[in-house]
């Protein structure tokens, strides 16, 4: 009769994982990790930068800039590219951690602990080095993070184009079904149901509603600062008079008008002036005004309020349609 024991040996080594299958499936988790890092983080970048930002990126690196600016432009689809990039990575994360679990301890008898695996160190180590750090990191260095991740999730939103077109077309779909069921008031109807509000409520606050409910149809004629009391100053001045007004106006963006202030030139950031504030009066500071965006006075202020977000401006200047 044959000795059993070598068959026994040969099982074991078998059944047991081997330091190789665990360091090779270590590195790979690490290399998950950091990629469900980097996609966490390009989200913040992305969606964090500014007009100037962009600009600033286009001086440096053109191609950067053009590629940025193509992504932006879809931001929808960025984000559903961004967002299954990072799905797909985590489910992979949290896959690989339960094969390694179960090589190591076995199929049998550790579904607790595969469960606590999971939910305690696989979700922690997502969400604090895949979800949080970057994201933190990110808003601080979005700018180099962007520039960096451009050409990689350039390249996944066309891998994935076909799905996040089906989950846009959801999305949208869901959206306009949930509108079509929003309860539609009049204005009439909301401002006669305020005053109805109890004594109790103070008139500031019943002012401060009644505010928000007429906003969509105020125009920006009725909320804009007449000419004659807005702070402008003449392209003409030199810096050190230049200097001597902003000082003295408190605001951190001035327009800027030639001979009369019918003819605004474009605005003045107080910001675009902080590095040359040691340079003497001659200083040619009219090359730092930027464009204005100039809106008719019968225009809608909640329509406003979407091109300031969409251009990302806080300023207009209103001028007459005819």
């Amino acid at each position: 009769m044959d000795d059993p024991y070598p068959s026994y040996l040969i099982l074991a080594q078998l059944t047991e994982p081997s330091f190789g299958y665990l360091f090779i499936n270590g590195l790979v988790l690490i290399f998950l990790l950091i990629a469900s890092a980097l996609a966490s983080g390009s989200e913040v970048a992305f969606f964090s930068l500014s007009n100037e930002d962009i600009a600033s990126i286009h001086e440096e690196d053109p191609n950067a800039g053009k590629l940025i600016s193509n992504l932006l432009s879809s931001p929808k689809r960025l984000l559903s590219t961004i967002l299954i990039l990072n799905n797909l990575i985590n489910i992979a994360i949290v896959t690989l951690t339960t094969f390694v679990t179960w090589a190591i301890f076995g199929t049998d008898t550790t579904g607790i602990l595969v469960i606590l695996v999971q939910t305690v160190g696989v979700t922690f180590a997502i969400v604090f080095f895949g979800e949080i750090v970057p994201k933190v990191y990110a808003t601080q260095a979005k700018i180099p993070f962007a520039v960096t991740l451009a050409p990689v999730i350039n390249l996944f939103s066309y891998v994935f184009r076909p799905l996040s077109v089906v989950l846009m077309s959801m999305g949208n779909f869901i959206e306009k079904r949930m509108r079509a069921k929003g309860i539609s008031l009049s204005v009439d109807e909301l401002n006669q149901a305020l005053e109805l509000t109890t004594e109790d409520t103070p008139d500031e606050e019943k002012d401060i509603l009644k505010g928000i409910v007429n906003f969509g149809t105020l125009t920006v004629r009725q909320v804009m600062k007449s000419r004659m009391d807005i702070t402008a100053v003449d392209s003409e001045i030199d810096f050190h008079e230049l200097m001597d007004k902003i000082n003295k106006s408190g605001y951190s963006r001035i327009p800027v008008y030639e001979e009369t202030v019918d003819n605004i030139l474009g605005i003045l950031y107080i910001k675009d002036l902080l590095p040359h504030i040691e340079k003497d009066e001659h200083f040619d500071w009219k090359s730092l005004i930027r464009k204005s965006f100039f809106v008719p006075e019968n225009k809608k202020v909640d329509s406003l309020l979407k091109d300031f977000q969409k251009m990302r401006v806080h300023m207009a200047i209103v001028v007459d349609e005819y």
